[in-house]
């Protein structure tokens, strides 16, 4: 396609995100990387989308892996839509609405975890890699978790990695689901698991919510689910968090392992 385009062109951003700001242009969107980052970021979760775009899910196109004035770049449709996330808060008080939105949410992700995950990158390798650089976990503590990692069975089926409510956009009762970066071939209870702890960090009660929907929904039981909880919540601490929620992620993995 080769785009070329300048920073100048792109205008004031739409939205800003924490590795991220995101640009309208023409009939689509730019995600420009903050120039920081590797500059392989655009390609790495580029590539993932277009991974699972060619599996049939409704996430955003991806038209071109660039650069613009050398910060890594990707040019793609543009996702109509509210984020889930956004509804949800906005209709707080009516546990009907949150329950309405999180119905939809959790039957997008059961869509999800149906589907073959490969070529993705391998969850078990991505999770080993985050336990390793976890510099807040003992020793002992990372060869435990590592151990109860290596003996985990599973299916490797599609799991975002990220998915919470404001990474799903509702439009017309059409889902998007977008932010693919950390997104795997592995085992479904991780991924809810995973999903369950980032909403927690907002609203124990939401999280909770969430999880009784799943369950109901999968056959799943929350044991199951949370037989991964020490091994996501330590691998979480190989990422940027406060140091409040440093604790909670500790206090998480000494409950659990």
């Amino acid at each position: 396609m080769g785009i070329f385009m300048q920073l100048k062109q792109l205008g004031k951003p739409i939205a800003i995100g924490n590795t991220a700001h995101i640009y309208r242009y023409k009939e689509g969107i730019v995600k420009l990387f903050h120039s920081y980052l590797p500059a392989d970021v655009a390609s790495y979760e580029g590539g993932k989308q277009q991974i699972v775009h060619a599996k049939g899910l409704a996430v955003p196109e991806i038209w071109e892996i660039t650069t613009v004035e050398s910060q890594p770049a990707l040019v793609m449709s543009y996702a109509e839509g509210k984020p889930l996330g956004e509804l949800i808060l906005e209709n707080e008080s009516s546990l009907a609405h949150v329950e309405q939105y999180f119905e939809i949410f959790v039957e997008q992700q059961l869509l999800l975890h149906q589907i073959d995950g490969e070529p993705l990158e391998l969850m078990d390798e991505k999770l080993t890699n985050q336990l390793h650089r976890a510099t807040l976990l003992e020793d002992k503590v990372k060869e435990t978790l590592l151990d109860q990692l290596q003996r985990m069975k599973y299916r490797k089926v599609i799991c975002h990695g990220d998915l919470h409510p404001h990474n799903m956009l509702l439009a017309d009762q059409q889902v998007t689901i977008i932010d693919w970066v950390d997104a795997t071939a592995g085992d479904l209870r991780a991924d809810v698991y995973r999903t369950y702890l980032l909403i927690a960090g907002h609203s124990v009660q939401m999280a909770e919510l969430y999880v009784q929907l799943y369950c109901g929904k999968s056959k799943l039981t929350r044991e199951e689910i949370f037989q991964w909880a020490a091994i996501v919540a330590g691998a979480r601490l190989a990422e940027h968090h406060s140091p409040e929620e440093a604790v909670r992620l500790l206090d998480i993995v000494k409950h659990w392992i």
